[in-house]
């Protein structure tokens, strides 16, 4: 007799747990949405950091120079959140140096509210 009533209780969720699992899923979706074109941006930053790096006359560049070149490249990667002057260029002994972009890309999430990444890309050459 227990069996039996057991079998007839209600399984599964209720329309308030579906919605308490959608909203969670959606919550998260928007983050994803939200970040993939952050990400993406930054990866256009390394490139173009690492194609500058990988040029072979890139050690007789004035500073100058650097951040033109630099300058091109993000706009060829369509790059607006960062500019050259974000470029940080430091000395070492030998005569190497290390090019920096340290930056924050902030997103609106909703109303007021923003999704801030913090990027900091170096090369050496």
């Amino acid at each position: 007799m227990i069996k039996q009533a057991l079998k007839h209780q209600q399984q599964g969720m209720t329309a308030i747990g579906w919605l308490i699992v959608l909203s969670v899923v959606a919550f998260f979706a928007l983050i994803v949405m939200r970040m993939v074109p952050v990400v993406m941006t930054n990866l256009n930053v390394e490139t173009a950091l690492e194609t500058l790096a990988e040029d072979e006359d890139v050690r007789s560049y004035s500073k100058k120079e650097l951040r033109n070149r630099i300058q091109k490249r993000l706009d060829t990667y369509g790059v607006e959140v960062v500019t050259s002057k974000e470029l940080i260029i430091e000395l070492h002994k030998g005569g190497s140096r290390t090019l920096k972009m340290n930056y924050e890309h902030r997103v609106p999430f909703a109303s007021n509210i923003f999704i801030v990444a913090v990027f900091e890309e170096s090369v050496e050459i």
